[in-house]
Parts: structure tokens; sequence; C-alpha cells
């Protein structure tokens, strides 16, 4: 598996009773058919952020590639999503799954879920599908590029910061597709520091240094407050939709 794609939502649904599952994943807006874009200017610089789900729609799926299309058009080049695993070795992946609690995946999102509604006897208001590979949506080497960061420098990150991680036996005593009964509990502002804040770091520190003039981000929703943040500091107006 050479890239490992992260969502919370994923915890934050089975969280709630299986009763409220419906309820919830509307709520996150998982059931919409349309994607929300947000765009930033500065000067002769256009920023627009895709307030991507990881698990959706076939409908809503489509609408992302109608945007990326449009943008393309108009030379957009796209900054995309995809932590990279390429690089990383066993202790690596299980130093991950230890301080995240979230396992690799083998079938994306929806085989994850799958099997839990399944079990569980849960009818889904829509059918859902996982996020589409990029190279589906019009995406390439030569109009977009991955800008995330890799799971070495997570854990390098994590590790300087706060602690090392120190594996111990019941952390091999699992598969890597699973949360072994030892992880790490983390603080909230933790988690959110290495899982979301860090990378949104990553991804406005490439952006300072970019020369294109027009860029698209294709991010979780999750990242979308940091980053809108760190535009607005870099001198970035928001453009409201009217």
């Amino acid at each position: 598996m050479k890239k490992i794609f992260l969502c919370l939502i994923i915890f934050s649904i089975f969280s709630c009773k299986s009763s409220l599952i419906n309820y919830a994943l509307e709520k996150k807006g998982v059931y919409e058919d349309k994607i929300t874009i947000r765009e930033f200017t500065r000067d002769s610089n256009d920023v627009v952020f895709f307030e991507m789900a990881h698990i959706g729609t076939s409908l809503y799926y489509e609408d992302v590639k109608i945007k990326i299309d449009s943008l393309l058009k108009e030379n957009f080049y796209f900054y995309l999503e995809s932590i990279n695993d390429d690089e990383s070795n066993d202790s690596i992946r299980r130093k991950f799954i230890k301080i995240t609690k979230v396992a690799l995946q083998k079938e994306g999102y929806m085989g994850s879920l799958d099997s839990i509604f399944i079990a569980k006897g849960i009818k889904l208001k829509k059918e859902l599908v996982s996020q589409p590979k990029y190279n589906t949506q019009g995406l390439t080497d030569k109009n977009s590029a991955n800008v995330d960061v890799s799971l070495n420098d997570i854990i390098n990150y994590y590790e300087n910061k706060y602690q090392p991680i120190i594996l111990e036996p019941c952390d091999y005593e699992v598969s890597l597709y699973e949360v072994p009964k030892c992880p790490i509990t983390l603080k909230k502002e933790i988690r959110d520091d290495i899982i979301v804040n860090f990378r949104n770091n990553h991804v406005l520190q490439k952006l300072s240094e970019e020369k294109k003039q027009k860029i698209g981000i294709i991010y979780g929703k999750g990242h979308l407050k940091g980053i809108k943040e760190g535009l607005l500091k870099m001198g970035y107006t928001e453009v409201l939709s009217k």
C-alpha cells in the first residue's frame, strides 16, 4: 500500500449509536451531492480550496470532477492530499497506528466501513463510495502534485516535539490493518497538532514558495480552518459567494 488517507470521520461516526449513523452522516455532509469550494485571492494569485469528503455519493464526486475540469481550463495547478507511505518501514507504520489509532486500509474508506455497517444491519440513506483516485478526476503529474507529508515526517515531528514512541510486544500481535490493544491515547490538541496542524503548515509553506499563480487545494474538510487562517495571514482575502 503506497499511500494512506486519513479521515477522522470514521471515529466520530462510530462513537454514535448505530441508530444515529445516518443522522451523523447527514450532519457531516456525507450525503451532499455537491462539493463546497472556497476562493481566496491576493493581487494576481488565486487559491481555491475543495472541502473534500473522503466518502460520499457518486453525484458528489461527479461534481468534484466538473469543478476540477473547469479550473484546469483556467490553468489551475492542484495540491493533493495523500500521506506518503513509500519509504516507511514496519516500525514507522506501527508507531503511526499506535498514536493515531488508525490502521492501514485495504480497500479505501468504504471498504473499512462496509463490514461494520453490514454487521450492525445498518441501511444507509444513500449509496456511498470512497473518494475516487485522483487520476480518474483528470489530475496528472503535469497539472497536480501530492504536497502532503510522509508517515516518517509525522513520526519524526511527534517524537521531536513530544516524546519517543516505544513499541511494545502487543503492537506486533495484530496486522497493520488492525489497531492493537495498547495504543497511546493522545489529548485532542496533540492529535490535531500532528494530524491537522503539522500538515496544514506544510501545505502553506509549499504555497509560500509557489511560482504558479492559480492553485487548487484538494484536502479534507477538517483542514479548511487552519489553511484559511494561514492564507489570511499571507494576505489573501476570501471571495464570498453571492
